[in-house]
């Protein structure tokens, strides 16, 4: 048989040609369509992306096949990357050389300078520059431990002039502890009675003679009224309201011309034992007599023009002051004053800040400016 009967005359042969040409596209195609599907694996689930094939979403993830290189071609590539070396500067440092000191000491003074130099309070003789003796064995050991002092003032009506006389001389009074005892601090407590402006206040203690002085000018006596007055209030506020120092000295003054409360007594003369016990001082001031000698001179003068030839007998119930204020100082473990008029206050509460036993050397040491 022939061929050209077989596949028949040339035009078949033509559509023969394209038939096969037809059928070879159409196995490429499909050789690559089973290439495609051999590496995309269908799965279910609810995540990912995929095409929604049975009941559940169906979903395609295409995995990328690793190029896997063997061990020769990454040496070969280690060979073939050059490290070019980090360069690092080197700073050099040079050695400081400081100035070698063979000694070292003070400048010594000259002594012939030290000879010239007086002071006060140079310690001189086991005493403090010229305080020598007892006195000056007292105040050295004062300087070392502090001195506080607190006055307490009785600010009813009566008392305007003894507050005024205070005021005036308040800077002096603080000078003058000072200047024996640099760390000497002054505080002030004022009392009146219940039903008035106030009962007590107080200015604490304080190295500060201005604002100790301060504090006393604004104080002004008003109230009271009956003849007995706060002095357990006054006193219970300078023990426990004021900031005293532990290893100083403690000293209390209380001036006044009223006694306290009958009821008060007891309390009074328990606080001043418990101050006293602690190592404190209480001593008191009373000035009653002051003021009943300024009475009768005031009186005298407006009825009559003149002074009075004398001064008639302090009243029985002046007595009471004299009586509970030396109560308080005797439980104080201090000292009790009855000031007449030409007394001098000021002087006296200085005194008792060191105690009467030192009243000559207080006088002449604490008054040098």
């Amino acid at each position: 048989m022939k061929l050209n009967t077989i596949f028949g005359g040339g035009g078949d042969r033509r559509a023969l040609r394209q038939r096969l040409e037809g059928y070879t596209a159409s196995a490429i195609f499909h050789i690559l369509l089973l290439l495609l599907l051999g590496s995309i694996t269908l799965s279910s689930g609810s995540e990912g992306f995929g095409f929604g094939v049975g009941p559940k979403a169906a979903r395609v993830s295409i995995v990328a096949r690793e190029n896997t290189v063997d061990d020769a071609e990454l040496e070969q590539m280690a060979e073939d990357v050059s490290l070019k070396p980090i360069e690092v500067e080197r700073i050099e440092q040079r050695p400081v050389s400081m100035p070698e000191l063979k000694s070292f000491s003070a400048p010594r003074p000259d002594s012939r300078r030290l000879a010239n130099i007086q002071t006060r309070f140079a310690p001189v003789s086991g005493g403090v520059g010229g305080l020598s003796g007892q006195f000056g064995s007292f105040i050295g050991g004062l300087r070392k431990t502090g001195l506080d002092v607190a006055i307490v003032i009785d600010a009813t009506a009566s008392m305007q002039h003894v507050i005024d006389e205070i005021k005036s001389q308040a800077g002096a009074l603080v000078s003058g502890i000072q200047r024996l005892v640099p760390i000497a601090r002054v505080g002030a407590v004022a009392f009146r009675d219940s039903g008035d402006e106030f009962v007590v206040k107080w200015r604490d203690l304080s190295f500060h003679k201005a604002k100790v002085q301060a504090w006393l000018d604004d104080l002004q006596a008003d109230g009271g009224g009956d003849y007995e007055e706060a002095v357990r209030q006054g006193l219970e506020a300078a023990i426990d309201e004021l900031s005293w120092r532990r290893r100083a000295k403690r000293v209390i003054i209380i001036v006044g011309s009223s006694p306290p409360h009958k009821s008060d007594i007891p309390a009074i003369e328990a606080l001043a034992r418990e101050f006293a016990e602690s190592g404190g001082v209480i001593s008191a001031i009373d000035v009653t007599k002051r003021m009943h000698e300024e009475y009768q001179r005031n009186l005298h003068i407006w009825l009559h023009g003149t002074e009075p030839d004398e001064i008639s007998p302090m009243p029985e119930f002046y007595n009471e002051v004299r009586a509970s204020y030396r109560s308080m100082a005797e439980n104080g473990n201090g000292e009790l004053a009855s000031l007449g008029s030409d007394a001098q206050l000021v002087q006296q509460i200085l005194y008792f800040a060191f105690g009467s036993r030192w009243e000559k050397e207080v006088a002449r040491y604490a008054g040098e400016g």
